[in-house]
């Protein structure tokens, strides 16, 4: 799906997805990323549909676990 994604025209993630699933693609896409060897696509989805951004509560979460298995 998310090179699909990158074939569209658009860069409108509400238009592609609806609401609430344009918040959702935004959260995956940042989980994504920060788990896969190879993360190119993942950030290129971020990059056109959300200029880069990347989801802050699920970097949060992320950030939470990985201070949780340090202690």
């Amino acid at each position: 799906i998310s090179k699909a994604l990158l074939e569209l025209e658009t860069n409108d993630p509400r238009a592609v997805m609806g609401t609430p699933d344009n918040l959702k693609l935004r959260s995956c896409m940042t989980l994504f990323e920060a788990a896969a060897e190879d993360s190119t696509v993942f950030s290129q989805v971020l990059e056109k549909y959300y200029h880069g951004r990347r989801d802050r509560e699920t970097l949060r979460m992320l950030e939470s676990q990985l201070q949780q298995s340090e202690n």
